[in-house]
């Protein structure tokens, strides 16, 4: 066959066998697009529900004629089966645990790119999530299970914490089956909010990955369009809720709480997301009022 190819749906045309749609949908998991032909005729329709490179049709009623509209979905790496289909990129970038690069002196963990000496408490004591594999045994079928870790703070030169303690905690969640996110039922400790995290197979979010990337660098905080990127506030609020929620963001404060954002993971403070007021601010890492919980993705 001559000629170019078709570069964008609507080069398709119109014709009597159906419209294509000017828009492209993805599915909830980001791994598939829908493309939607319009006005087909029933039985046509009926013939594309074959498989495939088409992981789904689905028929619906016209909204514009006595015909169907064809909902036609493929996995975005255009995959045939379900197993290649999974690989299927979601858009996102991957995510990188913040203690892959980190080394801890002896006796310490890294949590969340921090190194901190941890002593298990005296009841359901741990340092890290593995310590509470053979206690979480014995919470139900399938519980997930982390270290939750409290601290002490001392405010000098060289040191913001002391008296880690951890005890073995379940890691309940109202959104344990999201497709996007995982968020704690209850506030926690930073230090804790990044092991919650990792019991469910996944990592505290960071500032970026909610589209925020500027705005809160000067002072550790921000409020609505003072906090540029791509965030949509609403849609956040929509997904996940409109409390507080800790993020990997460090944020370095000084003796008179003047601070500055940054990369240092053992410093004092870190940045939390406020959805109630659509904000940006800091507070301590062993804080764990009821408005800072564990965001996971």
């Amino acid at each position: 066959l001559g000629g170019d190819l078709p570069e964008k749906i609507t080069d398709f045309g119109s014709t009597n066998y159906g419209t294509f749609s000017t828009s492209v949908s993805q599915t909830e998991d980001k791994k598939k697009f829908v493309l939607t032909i319009q006005d087909v005729d029933s039985v046509v329709c009926d013939q594309l529900k074959k498989g495939g490179m088409v992981q789904g049709v689905e028929c619906v009623d016209s909204a514009t004629s006595g015909k169907k509209d064809a909902q036609i979905t493929y996995y975005k790496n255009l995959a045939t089966t379900e197993a290649e289909g999974e690989k299927s990129p979601t858009g996102k970038s991957e995510k990188i645990d913040p203690c892959e690069s980190v080394t801890c002196e002896s006796g310490q963990e890294c949590i969340g790119g921090a190194c901190a000496t941890v002593t298990p408490h005296t009841v359901n004591g741990c340092s890290k999530n593995s310590d509470c594999d053979e206690w979480c045994k014995g919470k139900g079928d399938g519980e997930k299970c982390y270290c939750a870790i409290d601290a002490n703070t001392t405010r000098n030169d060289s040191a913001c914490y002391n008296n880690f303690t951890g005890h073995c905690v379940v890691a309940t969640s109202p959104s344990d089956d999201a497709d996007e996110y995982t968020v704690s039922d209850y506030g926690m400790t930073w230090w804790s909010a990044v092991n919650f995290c990792k019991a469910h197979n996944a990592l505290l979010v960071s500032l970026a990955d909610l589209g925020i990337t500027g705005g809160y660098q000067d002072d550790g905080y921000c409020t609505g369009s003072e906090c540029t990127g791509t965030v949509d506030w609403s849609d956040l609020q929509k997904k996940i809720g409109t409390d507080g929620y800790w993020t990997t963001d460090a944020v370095s404060c000084d003796e008179y709480y003047s601070c500055t954002a940054g990369t240092n993971n053992n410093s004092c403070h870190a940045l939390f997301v406020y959805l109630s007021s659509d904000t940006v601010g800091y507070n301590s890492r062993y804080y764990s009022d009821i408005y800072c919980y564990a965001l996971c993705e």
